[in-house]
C-alpha cells in the first residue's frame, strides 16, 4: 500500500474555516491500471458567534455551523484476489506410477478488474455553548454512500466447483443523525461533566449489480 496525503487549511477572522484534503492511495491487492484511487475531502465552517449581531448576545459562548464532504477507499480483499492463483493442496493429489503425487490446480475464480470500495459522507453540523459552557448541544446529520462493495460472489458448480470472486458489486446507504447534549460545572473545587447522546441511522441496500440475497 503506497498514500500520499496532503492538507490545506484556512481560516479567516476566525470565523470561516476551510479545510481541504486529498489522498491519493494506491493498493498492489488490485491489478495494474485499478490499482490507484483518489479521495478528496472538503470542508467549511462558520463561527456564528463571533458575528458583530451576536456579540452583545453574552449567554452565547459558541455558535457554529459546518459542513463537510470526504470520501475513502477499501481495499479489504485477501492478497492476489484479481488473480486465478494455483495451489498445492492435499484435494488436488493424484495416483501416478502407483504412489501419490502432490497436485496443483485453479480452485477459484478471479475477477482482474476489481477495484477500490468507495465510501463517500455527507456531513452537516451545528455545535451550541451557551452560559459560560455550562450547557452545549451538538447535532450532526449524514448520509454515507458505499458503492463498489467488495464481496465474494458465488459461481454454479457446473463451471467446475471453483470458488466465487470477488467483486465490486453493491451499493448501500447509511443515513442518520447523531445528538449530544452535555452539561459542565465547578462547585467549589470539585468539577463534573454529564454527557447524553442519542443516534438514529437506517441501512438501504441500493444495488447488488444483479446478485440476490438469499439469507
Amino acid at each position: 500500500l503506497a498514500s500520499y496525503f496532503g492538507r490545506v487549511n484556512y481560516s479567516f477572522d476566525e470565523k470561516y474555516l476551510f479545510e481541504g484534503i486529498f489522498r491519493y492511495d494506491g493498493s498492489s491487492r488490485f491489478a495494474r491500471g485499478n490499482r490507484w484511487g483518489f479521495f478528496p475531502g472538503l470542508s467549511a465552517g462558520w463561527r456564528i458567534d463571533k458575528e458583530r449581531f451576536l456579540r452583545d448576545v453574552s449567554f452565547i459562548d459558541l455558535l457554529k455551523v459546518r459542513a463537510s464532504y470526504g470520501r475513502l477507499g477499501n481495499q479489504a480483499v485477501p492478497l492476489y484476489s484479481y488473480l486465478n492463483v494455483v495451489t498445492l493442496a492435499a484435494a488436488n493429489n493424484y495416483s501416478f506410477n502407483n504412489s501419490i503425487q502432490t497436485g496443483a490446480a485453479v480452485t477459484s475464480y478471479n475477477d482482474p478488474n476489481i477495484s477500490w470500495e468507495t465510501t463517500t459522507t455527507y456531513n452537516l453540523g451545528i455545535e451550541l455553548e451557551v452560559w459560560q459552557r455550562k450547557l452545549g448541544l451538538e447535532l450532526d446529520v449524514y448520509k454515507r454512500r458505499t458503492d463498489g462493495i467488495l464481496r465474494p460472489v458465488s459461481i454454479p458448480a457446473q463451471v467446475g466447483a471453483l470458488n466465487g470472486p470477488q467483486k465490486n458489486i453493491g451499493i448501500v446507504d447509511n443515513t442518520g443523525y447523531e445528538m449530544t447534549l452535555s452539561h459542565r460545572n465547578k462547585v467549589g473545587d470539585f468539577q463534573y461533566e454529564l454527557r447524553a447522546e442519542i443516534g438514529y441511522v437506517k441501512n438501504k441496500v441500493v444495488d447488488l449489480n444483479g446478485e440476490t440475497i438469499y439469507q
